[in-house]
């Protein structure tokens, strides 16, 4: 599973490197009104494409969890929470929306910054490299995901958002700031990736799609509110403390998912008991 959504999850990478890439190049040479138009000729284009898809014969076949699911909620007569949140997940899902957040101030401040600090020309490609290693190294780290468990992956992917984002704050030469990407894309990506897969492993079986909803729900979170808290704190402490600071908040949420992880731990040794 590690690997096969590490797979799954390079598109979504690719799709949101490729994206900041194409709208800084176009807001340089073109407006804010052409890259709107862009994104919404692209986005009619992609409803187009959902309409065309179809869920393979072999799953529509062995669909019995989904429908002890449905039966379920039937019978209920009063909705509850429980039916559109996973809550065995969501400390799991927090701290990822608490690493998003950080990461929100990339997406937020990255061009003002390199503005800035005279980087504009290389600024351009910090999103290019970011996606070429998240996809560099998605592959292998799945498969240390499966073979060695996710301590190996989830832990070194912390220290290097955690170190890319310090890196970042204090860059000024174009290298510098090409690790500090490189570093990123590999934390982000692999965060990304790994903690969708421990939820999946987490979830019961009837209720994957409500686990992957609420994990998305948090990283949506975190990335939405992010810009919104983070543009107050900006005029205080500038752009290079802004992101120092998003690098300690990152150290807190990777403290966060060691404790988080323990339970975890715990909790996978209870399903598989009960599974045997």
């Amino acid at each position: 599973k590690g690997e096969g959504i590490g797979y799954y999850m390079l598109s979504i990478t690719v799709g949101a490197a490729i994206g900041p890439f194409l709208g800084m190049l176009l807001t340089q040479v073109a407006s804010y009104e052409a890259l709107f138009c862009a994104a919404t000729f692209i986005a009619i284009g992609n409803l187009i494409a959902v309409m065309l898809l179809k869920e393979p014969p072999s799953r529509r076949s062995s669909s019995h969890a989904v429908a002890i699911a449905k039966a379920a909620f039937v019978r209920k007569h009063k909705p509850s929470v429980k039916d559109f949140l996973e809550f065995s997940i969501m400390p799991l899902s927090a701290v990822c929306a608490v690493l998003y957040f950080c990461y929100s101030s990339l997406l937020t401040f990255l061009t003002p910054f390199s503005e800035e600090s005279g980087l504009t020309s290389i600024s351009s490609f910090f999103f290019v490299v970011y996606a070429i290693a998240t996809f560099v190294t998605r592959p292998f780290t799945g498969k240390i995901f499966d073979t060695k468990g996710d301590k190996y992956v989830m832990l070194p992917s912390f220290a290097a958002f955690i170190i890319g984002m310090a890196l970042l704050s204090g860059v000024h030469h174009p290298l510098a700031m090409l690790i500090a990407a490189i570093l990123l894309g590999f934390g982000v990506g692999t965060i990304q990736s790994s903690a969708l897969t421990l939820c999946v492993r987490m979830a019961p079986d009837n209720r994957l799609a409500l686990a992957n909803s609420t994990f998305y729900m948090f990283l949506d979170s975190g990335v939405g509110i992010g810009p919104l808290v983070l543009g107050c704190i900006e005029p205080y402490l500038g752009y290079r403390g802004l992101f120092f600071c998003m690098s300690a908040v990152a150290a807190c949420a990777m403290v966060a998912h060691m404790i988080v992880g323990r339970q975890n731990g715990r909790m996978r040794h209870l399903l598989a008991e009960n599974t045997d």
